[in-house]
C-alpha cells in the first residue's frame, strides 16, 4: 500500500515507477513475447485516481479499484467495478442491442440472438458477433458523468477482412 504524496499530486512517472514495482510487472511489460500492456494508460488512471481520491478529501471513507484490467498497448484499461457504457450496436450486422437479461446480466441483440458479458468487457459470450460491443470510458468531472476519451473498440458492424489471421480493431 502507498500512501498520496501531502499534495495529492501524484505524476505519470511516478504511476510508472510504481507499475514497475509490481510483482506481475514482467506481463505488463511483454513477458515471453506476450504483447505489452497498455502501462501508459495504466499510470493515467493511477493518477487519475489519485485526484480523485485527493479531492474528495475526508468524505472519501474508502475507495478500491481492484481489479484493473490492463489491455494490450493502445487500447486503455478497464476496472471491473467501475462505471462504463457500451456501444448500443451490434457487432454482427449492426442490429440495436435492446436486450438486458437480469438473470444472466447479459445483454442481448434480438436480431441474431448475440449476447454480450458487461461484467466482462461487453464480451461475446454467445451468438455471430465477431467482437465485443466498444466501450465508452467515463469519468467524474465536478459530481457529473462525462465522457472520458473515444469508444474504444470498433462500433457497430463493419465488414471483417475474411483472409484476415484476426479481426481488425
Amino acid at each position: 500500500m502507498r500512501l498520496l504524496p501531502p499534495n495529492g499530486a501524484l505524476t505519470h512517472d511516478e504511476a510508472i515507477g510504481m507499475a514497475r514495482e509490481l510483482i506481475t510487472w514482467p506481463l505488463l511489460d511483454g513477458f515471453r513475447g506476450r504483447p505489452k500492456a497498455d502501462v501508459n494508460a495504466l499510470a493515467d488512471a493511477i493518477v487519475a485516481f489519485s485526484r480523485m481520491t485527493s479531492q474528495l478529501g475526508e468524505r472519501l471513507i474508502e475507495a478500491e479499484a481492484n481489479p484493473v484490467f490492463v489491455l494490450p498497448e493502445g487500447q486503455g484499461v478497464r476496472a471491473a467495478d467501475g462505471v462504463v457504457a457500451y456501444s448500443g450496436v451490434c457487432t454482427h450486422t449492426g442490429c440495436d442491442v435492446t436486450d438486458w437479461f437480469g438473470d444472466t446480466l447479459h445483454f442481448k441483440c434480438p436480431c441474431h440472438e448475440s449476447e454480450f458479458d458487461p461484467g466482462d468487457g461487453a464480451r461475446v459470450v454467445g451468438g455471430p458477433a465477431p467482437l465485443p460491443l466498444a466501450a465508452l470510458p467515463l469519468k467524474l468531472v465536478d459530481g457529473a458523468l462525462v465522457v472520458a476519451s473515444p469508444f474504444q473498440g470498433r462500433v457497430g458492424f463493419q465488414a471483417l477482412d475474411p483472409f484476415s489471421a484476426a479481426p481488425p480493431l
